[in-house]
């Protein structure tokens, strides 16, 4: 995570294709949610302006997840595996504070999961949440 910080930090100073292989590689390596949190630094600080195309256009879908509202319609077994980790999904995001830039970024990111399918338990809920608000500490704390 720190790797990508510093150099989205450095971007101006670093190659186009040099710079997107240092992103691709750390974003790569990390979790979903950390991933999502450093996607986010990435393109709204302006350095995704530095990916080359193929590169900017792969993380874009994934900045898109987080940034753009979410709606879906899922059938689902009532007591089901998926239905109870939708419910995980409520009662999380139910706990932020409304008032936190960071909480619609987050219901986004867990919404567009839970839809793709790359949300299918409770525990993938937690991993995701909390490693999203693990990095976003760090990226808002400049702790690159």
């Amino acid at each position: 995570l720190r790797r990508v910080l510093r150099a989205i930090a450095a971007a101006d100073l670093i190659a186009t294709p040099d710079f997107s292989g240092i992103v691709t590689d750390a974003l790569n390596e990390l979790p979903d949610g950390a991933r999502h949190a450093v996607i986010v630094e990435l393109f709204e600080s302006g350095a995704a302006g530095r990916l080359v195309a193929a590169v900017a256009d792969q993380w874009a879908a994934e900045y898109a997840l987080v940034a753009t509202p979410q709606e879906f319609s899922i059938a689902v077994r009532s007591k089901g595996s998926r239905h109870k980790a939708w419910q995980h999904v409520v009662a999380r995001l139910g706990a932020l504070p409304a008032c936190d830039e960071d909480t619609p970024l987050a219901t986004n990111l867990l919404a567009g999961m839970y839809a793709a399918e790359r949300i299918v338990s409770a525990a993938d809920v937690d991993l995701t949440l909390d490693s999203w608000q693990q990095a976003r500490r760090l990226v808002k704390g400049g702790g690159a």
